[in-house]
């Protein structure tokens, strides 16, 4: 499969109702994916999986059957079954210490979870005594019987792989503890999060724990779209599964806005703490005031972008159809639409008075406020997938692997970078530096780049693809946010 065509499919997996199934397709024909994988990711529901390999649902309602087909996922060998014990693992400090970290209230199990992926990977007597004197400060710390239970199923399962039997046992025991303290439900979500992407060849759950990639501030319950740092201590969250929460730095949870049963694809702030939503059914909701009810309206076809305006008295809205609408946020009228693209606007970006679009076929569009066509750059061989506006007026676009400039009062291009090896689909101007952003990419990467220098000044490596970033309102930290659902905390020092 050529770079081109991956990309494609890649984009085609979020926007086409059977995109990941044509994904999934490829990686089989490519070899990346194996029937017996595909297999596991139908077991374990995953949508695309399930309709080229059908398998029954699991059975959430009864709890001890939904413990015996946990323990059934050690027929895929000692590999699945560690992942799984990690996965149960995982979701315990989530769900019933209140914490939304992924490490926890504390240190002590980042720890142990980091001697459990040595381990996993290296065995030796020493990284098992590391590990048991993890678990036993974790007891210490009051972590309680459940935790305790699931670790131990997890280095357990890795002492003696060659016994299914016992290892069933041990994860039987685990799963029945987890779904004790949080249920079915959310131990279901949690073995996807970690086995989707670990069976597909995207990312591996060992690794993530072992990264060194940016300290783990949380994760969300799916594909992470979106990430706006609007205050010094909030950031607002996007996800495929129709969430949308504002944490705080230390991860603690501070407003969640009504979760959508359709997917998201847009989310923006505005100036004044404003906050849109745009969803594939097409559906929009604005709020002025996050706390307050919003106000609600269609458009014709699902909502790919959306950008205030800098004064914060526009809202634009991109759609999969290249309309465009203008909400004026001080009225209570109906937006104005204008057919502005024959394809979808995939980014929004305000540059002054004017409304900056990229539109699918390769063409960057600047507009007037209400979708009045006033420059047109293109057509380029590649869309861009993001759009930011450098304080001095200049346009930055990423286009396939590169983040290219342009002068938009000559209309020309200034320069190109290239800094990924794969496409980036997330793009955020570092505030206070001038001609600074920070990309994140397919090939996993966010990258702080200069792009007057023309260098990367450095660059962070996750194992799984970033879809989106964000910058701290001083400019000394970044945020990238994974498929996996992971958000990471970077800092922006040389």
């Amino acid at each position: 499969m050529t770079d081109d065509r991956l990309r494609r499919r890649e984009r085609e997996r979020d926007l086409e109702p059977d995109g990941e199934t044509r994904w999934l397709s490829e990686q089989l024909r490519s070899g990346v994916l194996d029937q017996e994988r595909l297999e596991l990711l139908a077991t374990l529901g995953h949508p695309g999986a399930q309709a080229l390999a059908p398998q029954a649902p699991p059975p959430e309602d009864d709890g001890e059957a939904f413990a015996e087909w946990v323990a059934g996922l050690t027929r895929w060998g000692p590999g699945c079954a560690v992942r799984a014990g990690l996965a149960l693992l995982g979701v315990i400090p989530v769900r019933v210490y209140g914490s939304e970290r992924f490490d926890g209230p504390d240190d002590r199990l980042l720890a142990a979870g980091e001697a459990l992926a040595r381990w996993a990977q290296a065995p030796a007597k020493g990284e098992l005594a590391a590990l048991l004197a993890a678990q036993e400060q974790l007891q210490q710390a009051g972590y309680g019987y459940g935790l305790a239970t699931a670790l131990n199923c997890a280095f357990s399962l890795l002492r003696i792989p060659a016994e299914p039997e016992l290892a069933a046992s041990h994860l039987r025991d685990a799963c029945a503890q987890t779904i004790s303290r949080v249920g079915s439900a959310a131990a279901l979500r949690a073995l996807q999060r970690e086995l989707w992407p670990w069976a597909s060849g995207e990312a591996d759950p060992l690794e993530q724990i072992l990264g060194g990639r940016g300290a783990r501030l949380l994760r969300l319950n799916g594909i992470v779209r979106r990430l706006v740092w609007s205050e010094p201590d909030r950031l607002w969250t996007a996800s495929n599964a129709g969430e949308v929460v504002a944490y705080g730095l230390d991860g603690a949870l501070q407003l969640e806005l009504p979760t959508r049963e359709r997917d998201i694809y847009a989310f923006a702030c505005g100036p004044r703490g404003e906050v849109a939503v745009g969803e594939d059914s097409g559906a929009c909701e604005l709020w002025l005031d996050p706390e307050r009810p919003g106000r609600r309206f269609a458009a014709s076809s699902a909502v790919h972008a959306l950008a205030f305006s800098s004064d914060g008295a526009w809202l634009w809205v991109g759609t999969h159809a290249g309309q465009l609408l203008t909400v004026e946020l001080g009225r209570d009228g109906p937006p104005q639409g204008a057919e502005v693209a024959e394809r979808s606007l995939n980014a929004l970006c305000a540059v002054g008075d004017e409304v900056w679009a990229a539109a699918r076929g390769g063409w960057l569009l600047g507009l007037s406020g209400s979708g009045r066509e006033l420059r047109r750059l293109g057509p380029f061989e590649q869309d861009a997938e993001a759009l930011a506006a450098l304080p001095d007026g200049r346009l930055v676009v990423s286009r396939g692997r590169q983040l290219v400039t342009y002068d938009l009062e000559r209309g020309v291009e200034l320069n190109q970078l290239e800094v990924h090896t794969g496409s980036v689909y997330g793009l955020e101007v570092v505030p206070g530096a001038a001609g600074q952003v920070v990309s994140a990419g397919g090939d996993g990467a966010l990258v702080w780049s200069d792009l007057d220098a023309e260098v990367a000044l450095r660059r962070w490596q996750t194992p799984s693809t970033l879809l989106a970033c964000a910058v701290s309102p001083d400019g000394q930290h970044a945020l990238s946010g994974a498929r996996t659902g992971l958000v990471r905390k970077h800092p922006l020092e040389r």
